[in-house]
């Protein structure tokens, strides 16, 4: 865990409190510190007034968080961001200081702007959107047990991918989807249950013995009940959740959508309310890609307007971004790509400007993984790899299509990806200058 130095200001002695003065610093630092220090100062200091060291420090080490007693109105917060400082009540700088904690537990070559937070809570809207979010950004393996009234129900994530999910839901039964969808009736459902029980064998397959659907319809069935019954959990407003970390199975075959997906589809259910709350939150931050690119090199939905994310460098604002967005939907995927840690959010710019990589993969359909695996590296071994095309086959080899293969795939997949990536070198960043924001109103 990176270390962090907090240096309390207050000409009033007992104007913090107590919980947090075990390990601080008094006085403004005199020299340049680099190792994520943060200064807390009294808004009613005199440095406040003069503002020369707190200038000099702000612009050298930062970030200042300006500390009031008082209750703080939005306008005077945003108008103090302006001028690169914040402004926090002292009743809420625990909350704060634990939040920056729990960032600087990354490592800053491969950091994760959302942390997984409390490993049990509550539900309310958004909480479960973003724990699948985090634990994706974070490959984590684990079970996400989430309990609404009579309903509960099991996420299985294999580094960070939901693999598999189980439910006591009657609606999630795939026979009861299909005659949602209009594809067999009731009588049909119920008859291919029987068989099921029967025989011991899965629904699916028991409506393939009735002759009601072929092969490829039961796989289009499952794939989309394997969605539905994740992205319904995140319109969820009440319950109770935990998350254990455990040993997952990996997935037997290809996933048929990929996180980001998964993550777009569900924000489709939440409130614009809740969606327009969060975005305002971000306006005065600057935005670029994650440096782990892992996170990095994702294929969007090929429907987007790309343009949108390559304005994503570290140099705007990401108020300026979305003065430049007009659509729902790419509003939307910026949301998931900010909670999945994709997408960063900082007090600072980025020293030289580095772009999001992204971009929407072509003839999705008919892409094939083993073979493209094969042509990147016979290009890799005869040194014929244009650095041009590097962010493209990174895109095309990214790990997580490899889950479900065998084992020499994956590992390949992965030290190729690996060796490409580093063809770029990411620009310097501070985990003091990284913001931390969730959906949600009570977060």
């Amino acid at each position: 865990m990176a270390n962090i130095d907090y240096f309390l200001i207050s000409l009033k002695e007992d104007f913090f409190p107590d919980s947090i003065l075990n390990n601080y610093h008094s006085g403004i630092p005199q020299s340049d510190l680099s190792g994520g220090e943060e200064l807390y100062i009294d808004i009613t200091h005199p440095d406040v007034v003069q503002g020369e060291k707190l200038q000099t420090w702000n612009k050298k080490t930062g970030p200042v968080i300006l500390v009031s007693n008082i209750p703080i109105t939005r306008k005077a917060c945003e108008n103090l961001r302006g001028f690169n400082y914040e402004i926090v009540s002292v009743l809420n700088i625990e909350h704060r200081i634990k939040q920056r904690e729990l960032i600087a537990e990354e490592n800053q070559s491969n950091f994760v702007s959302v942390p997984l937070g409390d490993p049990r809570g509550q539900i309310r809207e958004g909480v479960c959107i973003n724990k699948a979010a985090a634990i994706y950004g974070r490959k984590e393996t684990g079970v996400l047990f989430l309990k609404s009234g009579k309903i509960k129900k099991a996420i299985y994530f294999y580094q960070g991918i939901p693999v598999d999910i189980r439910s006591n839901k009657k609606g999630d039964l795939l026979g009861n989807m299909l005659v949602d969808d209009g594809v067999i009736n009731q009588k049909q459902a119920a008859e291919s249950h029987q068989l099921a029980e029967k025989e011991n064998i899965l629904q699916g397959e028991a409506l393939i013995q009735m002759g009601v659907i072929n092969e490829k319809e039961r796989d289009e069935a499952l794939d989309r009940q394997w969605a539905i019954k994740i992205i319904e959990t995140f319109n969820w407003k009440e319950g109770e959740y935990i998350f254990k970390k455990e040993e997952v199975e990996k997935p037997e075959r290809k996933l048929p959508y990929t996180i980001y997906e998964i993550i777009y589809n569900g924000i489709e259910l939440l409130s614009q309310g809740l969606l327009s709350a969060f975005l305002n939150q971000t306006h005065p931050y600057y935005v670029f890609p994650n440096s782990s690119v892992y996170l990095r090199y994702q294929p969007l939905p090929n429907e987007l307007d790309f343009n949108v994310f390559t304005r994503i460098n570290g140099k705007i604002t990401m108020e300026e971004l979305l003065n430049t967005i007009k659509s729902k939907e790419e509003k939307n995927m910026l949301t998931a790509l900010i909670l999945c840690g994709a997408v960063v959010l900082s007090y600072e710019p980025l020293e030289y400007a580095f772009n999001f990589g992204g971009i929407p993969i072509n003839d999705k359909e008919s892409f094939d993984l083993v073979d493209n695996l094969k042509k990147v590296l016979r290009e890799d071994r005869n040194h014929t790899i244009d650095k041009r095309f590097v962010e493209s086959q990174l895109r095309e080899i990214h790990p997580d299509y490899y889950l479900h293969m065998d084992e020499k795939y994956f590992e390949k997949a992965r030290e190729l990806f690996d060796k490409l990536a580093r063809e770029k070198n990411f620009p310097p960043v501070s985990l003091r200058n990284l913001v931390s924001l969730k959906l949600g109103w009570n977060l």
